[in-house]
């Protein structure tokens, strides 16, 4: 299972460094999980919560669930991040090797807003449902 979360990342990496809206909001600022340090601007996270093999018949299927979203200080540009990554993933394609992403769409919204050192950091994007099988 770990290495088609690698798989599964990659292909999530090259689709949102591929939204020109989104390159130009973030300047292609995507990160795994968490942010580097000393990442200013506008940037882009995404991170798997759930899921794994699914185990209902003979050929290998996967479902996943990745939070994706978009981070700023300024709350109109996370929001408009999180507009640009819903444009590139729900009802989209995630390139694969070897398998086909049959489902990739957004369930849930997500929304916060968190002070760092009295700094407000908007956090906007959605839990995004991703199922692939290697039929």
């Amino acid at each position: 299972m770990p290495a088609i979360l690698n798989f599964i990342e990659t292909a999530l990496y090259s689709a949102l460094t591929g939204n020109a809206n989104l390159a130009a909001l973030t300047g292609s600022q995507v990160f795994d999980t968490q942010a580097a340090a000393g990442t200013g601007g506008n940037y882009v996270i995404f991170q798997y919560v759930s899921g794994g093999d699914e185990n209902t018949n003979k050929r290998e299927s996967v479902d996943v669930v990745y939070r994706v979203e978009c981070i700023s200080q300024v709350r109109a540009q996370a929001a408009a991040g999180a507009g640009y990554i819903h444009d590139t993933l729900h009802n989209g394609t995630l390139n694969i090797s070897g398998w086909t992403a049959w489902r990739v769409e957004q369930e849930r919204l997500f929304n916060m807003v968190e002070d760092v050192l009295g700094s407000m950091y908007w956090r906007k994007g959605g839990m995004y449902r991703i199922s692939i099988d290697n039929e």
